[in-house]
């Protein structure tokens, strides 16, 4: 165990305190914290998924609860069973040199909770949209670097953050998403022109 916490601190010294650089420092702070950023990140957001309830109707709808329900649930396995459990400290409470890049954090390190909600979020759309699985996958990295990149996680706490909002996931899509989300449809625009041609 001791070897594994001094890898896990070994690499946690080289992404924070090495592999920087200016636009690194300016764009991950940003990325770490985007519910501090603003209002402009949730209204986007909120532009985002109502172009698509818009577009796929109750099927999209369907599926943000499927997605609300496996970021509820990774995030309550995380912070209310697990990191009490673990009982880790922060790296800046752990006695090794840190560079903060964002206010100083409280609570517990083991898991990563924005690993956790993020890659939730990211493999129940991957599920619903397959096609799109990779963009989704691609946020949800960047978001759990940035955490060891500012100095509030280490490495190791963003990889068990990810696999348990995956398995979070993954459990929530069988119970739930086969049956009830189904196939992804056609943009409303699409159905009616196949409609139009088919009366012709």
């Amino acid at each position: 165990m001791n070897g594994l916490v001094e890898f896990d601190q070994g690499l946690f010294r080289r992404v924070n305190g090495e592999w920087h650089n200016p636009l690194l420092d300016a764009v991950m702070p940003v990325l770490t914290d985007l519910h501090r950023a603003g209002p402009w990140p949730i209204v986007a957001l909120a532009a985002v998924l109502a172009l698509w309830v818009f577009k796929k109707r109750g099927w999209a709808a369907k599926a943000i609860v499927l997605v609300a329900l496996s970021v509820a649930l990774s995030d309550m396995v995380n912070y209310r069973v697990l990191k009490p459990h673990f009982n880790r400290p922060r790296p800046q409470a752990s006695g090794i040199e840190v560079r903060l890049l964002t206010g100083r954090h409280t609570g517990l390190s083991f898991p990563s909770n924005h690993a956790a909600n993020t890659f939730a979020a990211a493999n129940t759309l991957a599920y619903a949209m397959p096609g799109l699985g990779w963009i989704w996958f691609a946020v949800a990295i960047l978001v759990s670097y940035s955490r060891v990149y500012v100095g509030v996680h280490f490495p190791l706490d963003v990889v068990a953050g990810a696999s348990v909002g995956i398995l979070v996931s993954m459990s929530v899509w069988r119970a739930f998403g086969r049956r009830w989300l189904g196939p992804e449809p056609r943009d409303l625009s699409q159905s009616r022109s196949a409609r139009r041609i088919h009366q012709k």
